[in-house]
């Protein structure tokens, strides 16, 4: 998955029935992002009268080792999980011998989060959380666009920044070149 991922995994034969078998899924985003699992379905066999547990289920799991769902029952649909680390592993492991005119599984996951972007040349990243990026330029130094040393960023919720880091330049560079029509003087420097 890269970093604008986002699909669907279904259980051979869904919707209309699933077989025995075991089925793995590695979920992987960049180390920045996290995993979003929404189980759109889970129509899996539930227990039998003379079972003490389910032999069929669903198992989300994060790279940790947290156990983010495991379930036979139907659950409220629905059901938005998020990873705490990068990498979700989804199973579903069906014990019982035969097809059941059960649906099987249905799932959509999205990477979220931001890739922080580089720093300029002649700048630096201050500080940065899942919803902000700080930057700014060193001394003597301004964005090109802003004439301004620092700069906020904010991520949305389709893993974009609403601006971009553009170019630290020098503030000498960064004067405004103003040209006057009809005029022999051509350039005025303003600092």
């Amino acid at each position: 998955m890269g970093e604008d991922s986002e699909g669907y995994i279904r259980t051979p034969g869904y919707p209309h029935f699933y077989v025995g078998d075991e089925c793995r899924w590695r979920l992987r985003v960049n180390p920045e992002q996290r995993v979003r699992v929404t189980l759109m379905d889970v129509s899996l066999r539930s227990i039998g009268p003379f079972e003490n547990r389910c032999t069929d289920h669903v198992t989300v799991q994060d790279l940790n080792g947290d156990i983010l769902l495991s379930s036979c029952d139907q659950v409220d649909l629905p059901l938005r999980l998020i990873s705490v680390t990068n990498v979700v592993d989804v199973t579903v492991e069906a014990k019982s011998i035969g097809a059941y005119p059960k649906r099987g599984v249905l799932l959509h996951y999205k990477s979220i989060g931001c890739v922080t972007p580089p720093p300029p040349s002649n700048g630096y990243l201050v500080y940065r959380n899942e919803d902000v990026a700080h930057y700014m330029c060193n001394v003597n130094f301004v964005f090109v666009d802003t004439r301004q040393r620092a700069r906020l960023i904010w991520c949305y919720d389709d893993n974009r920044w609403n601006d971009t880091v553009p170019l630290c330049v020098g503030k000498f560079f960064a004067s405004t070149f103003i040209f006057r029509v009809g005029s022999s003087k051509s350039v005025n420097f303003r600092k």
